[in-house]
């Protein structure tokens, strides 16, 4: 950015939304087959909440603007950081950047003590961000930072 602040760009490919709708809607061509494999469940409403939350993973507005409540929710938070949202479009997502060790990482090469932090900070994060944000997190990546906080990166 001109301050000299880095960020972060994610860019929808062309077409991805596109192609994702079209493939949902050959998933509820089959809700008849689906429901007789199982009788007891009501399919189309099923397919129809699945196909909602899928599309909001390729909103980016959408993600915006839970990103932004997640931001302001906790701001000022001594474990856990949101980047802050730049601004964002249809296919664009532009978001301060952030950089730190991947949680997968941490499990995998932390220390004990390091992996007990990290996942008392996740499981913070999961049950604090419905009350804090508005808004429960569907996909979650973290990164421990130098300070050790966490930083989510995906909503």
């Amino acid at each position: 950015m001109k301050d000299g602040r880095a960020v972060a760009v994610k860019i929808q490919y062309p077409g991805a939304k596109e192609a994702l709708i079209s493939d949902l809607n050959q998933i509820q061509r089959f809700a008849k087959i689906f429901q007789l494999l199982l009788p007891g469940v009501e399919m189309k409403p099923l397919l129809e909440e699945l196909k909602a939350r899928i599309i909001e993973e390729v909103d980016y507005r959408y993600e915006a603007s839970a990103q932004s409540a997640c931001f302001e929710a906790y701001k000022g938070d001594s474990d856990i950081a949101i980047p802050e949202v730049i601004m964002a479009t249809d296919r664009v997502l532009v978001s301060q950047c952030s950089r730190g060790t991947p949680l997968s990482k941490v499990i995998t090469d932390g220390t004990q003590e390091e992996r007990n932090s990290a996942g008392i900070r996740l499981a913070r994060f999961h049950f604090t961000a419905p009350m804090r944000a508005g808004c429960y997190m569907q996909i979650l990546i973290l990164e421990t930072l130098e300070c050790l906080k966490m930083v989510a990166l995906e909503f």
